[in-house]
C-alpha cells in the first residue's frame, strides 16, 4: 500500500508536538528521552486528531459475531473455540458470522509496513546482547 506523502505532511509538522505526560518531564525519564529519541516521540496535534478518528470506527464484521454470540451463547461460543484450536474447517454447520470472522484473522492489516518491521530487525540485531538484555528487565520494572 503506498501513501500519497502530501496527504500526511501536516501530521509531522514538528512545531505542533503535544506536551510531554507528566512522569516524562522530569528527571532520569526526561534525560533518557532527550538523549534517546528527541521529541520525536511526541505526537503533533495532527496525529492525535488522526489515530482519534480510530476511537469511533467499528469493526461490523467482530460486531455481528458478538450478536451472534448473545443470540446463541453455547453454541456458537463453542464453535468459536473449536474454530481457533482446530480450524475453521473442523466446524460443522458454523455460524455464518462466526465464520466470516474466523476468515478475516488470516489477513495483514493495512497498516503493517514490512520495510519497517525489517528496519526495525535489522537495528534490534545490531544491538549489543547487554542492551537488549538490560532492556527487557526495565521494561519489566516499569510495567
Amino acid at each position: 500500500m503506498t501513501i500519497d506523502a502530501s496527504s500526511t505532511a501536516h501530521l509531522h509538522d514538528r512545531t505542533d508536538r503535544l506536551a510531554p505526560k507528566p512522569i516524562l518531564r522530569e528527571g532520569g525519564p526526561r534525560l533518557a528521552m532527550s538523549l534517546l529519541v528527541g521529541d520525536s516521540v511526541r505526537p503533533t496535534r495532527a496525529q492525535s486528531r488522526a489515530f482519534a478518528k480510530f476511537a469511533h470506527t467499528c469493526d461490523p464484521v467482530a460486531d455481528d459475531l458478538v450478536a451472534a454470540i448473545r443470540r446463541d451463547r453455547l453454541r456458537i461460543r463453542t464453535q468459536f473455540e473449536q474454530a481457533l484450536e482446530h480450524g475453521i474447517e473442523t466446524v460443522h454447520d458454523s455460524a455464518p458470522e462466526m465464520a466470516a470472522f474466523i476468515a478475516t484473522l488470516d489477513g495483514v492489516p493495512f497498516r503493517v509496513d514490512y520495510d519497517k518491521l525489517d528496519l526495525a530487525a535489522r537495528a534490534i540485531v545490531r544491538m549489543p546482547m547487554s542492551t537488549r538484555c538490560g532492556s527487557r528487565a526495565t521494561s519489566y520494572a516499569t510495567a
